[in-house]
């Protein structure tokens, strides 16, 4: 029986894509011992309570602050975290460890490395994360989900573009036949922003958005803030959260949001004209590398965080006289199966002797 560790967490952004890929090679190889790294903030997430996870472990880990005070507490809470992986690690004959991103997998690789354990990473941004930039020399192969993800010049015949597999789940959800232009979907992400929901309630208020059916998603914390401040309406519905996002921008003609990989690949599968604002409150700024990689070809709209509050109204008409255009190259936009072109690259350590 072959045993895999995947790693990876602080965020969905890494745990989702970690999911997919253990669902598909335990479609193919069910017999496959899967060990699963995070960090013990992930334990609030659900997903990670998948029963294809035979075994999983938390750790706390730590980024690397600013304050010199903690950066000590940061490293002895990591040697910490890295000794307790050296301990499990040598107590299973790991196959392979596949890292997803985050803190929790850099460690986990660099721990599996002094094992001579092999290992290979996918990064979900365009723009490579701290942690996997620190175990490059150190991974057989670096999957990336942008064509325009960029790495130094040594490591680049490790490089394999394969897409994020959350394309693969949205592409099943199902979609209107009949989307109307000026149905409108208004997201910022499970957290909400802000940022967006007060622009939101700008246009929500204005004379031009009662030209559209717009659902806006706040995030719990400013569900309540959002209904006081928004005058009433029949032409929106504002609810704090959906559990059923990928059947939302299905049905919506136009899409606003945050630009995660997660996010990105939702449209691209669903085929969602959308306006993007990528965050700047991200590592790297990787969310406008990421949108902008798409907005070159053509399949998004990319609007600035700092142009926001002045440049929505301008951006739906932009929008819409695209619409078509946009639309068309959409439809022409196809990636394969992420996740068996994944399987495909690894599966030699998983048949192998």
């Amino acid at each position: 029986m072959k045993k895999i560790l995947f790693t990876g967490g602080g965020t969905l952004g890494h745990i989702y894509p970690a999911i997919s890929f253990i669902r598909k090679i335990k479609e193919k190889y069910p017999n496959t011992y899967i060990i699963y790294f995070a960090t013990t903030k992930d334990q609030k997430y659900s997903v990670l309570k998948e029963p294809l996870i035979d075994e999983i472990h938390y750790f706390e880990v730590s980024g690397i602050p600013t304050n010199k005070l903690r950066i000590f507490k940061a490293f002895i809470k990591n040697v910490k975290a890295y000794n307790k992986m050296q301990k499990i690690i040598k107590q299973n004959e790991i196959s392979l460890c596949i890292g997803m991103g985050g803190y929790i997998s850099g460690i986990t690789i660099m721990a599996c490395n002094r094992n001579k354990i092999p290992a290979v990473i996918h990064e979900q941004n365009s723009r490579i994360g701290f942690a996997n930039k620190l175990v490059l020399n150190k991974v057989d192969k670096i999957f990336t989900s942008f064509e325009n993800t960029i790495v130094p010049t040594k490591y680049e015949s490790k490089i394999e573009c394969i897409g994020n597999p959350r394309y693969d789940i949205a592409k099943m959800a199902p979609q209107s036949k009949y989307r109307n232009k000026y149905q409108i979907l208004i997201t910022s992400g499970s957290l909400g922003s802000k940022v967006i929901n007060d622009v939101a309630i700008n246009f929500l208020n204005s004379e031009i958005s009662k030209k559209f059916t717009t659902t806006l998603i706040t995030g719990s914390k400013y569900y309540d803030d959002v209904i006081k401040n928004v005058l009433p309406g029949n032409h929106y519905q504002i609810k704090p959260f959906s559990d059923q996002m990928l059947k939302e921008m299905g049905l919506a003609g136009i899409v606003i949001s945050r630009a995660g990989s997660t996010t990105l690949f939702e449209i691209l599968a669903l085929k969602c004209a959308a306006i993007v604002i990528p965050s700047p409150n991200v590592t790297n700024n990787h969310q406008y590398y990421n949108a902008k990689s798409l907005e070159e070809k053509g399949l998004i709209y990319m609007l600035e965080e700092t142009t926001l509050k002045d440049n929505l109204e301008k951006a739906l008409e932009d929008i819409l006289k695209k619409y078509d255009e946009i639309m068309m190259n959409l439809d022409k936009y196809t990636l394969n199966n992420v996740s068996d072109s994944f399987l495909e690259k690894i599966k030699l350590y998983i048949e192998g002797d």
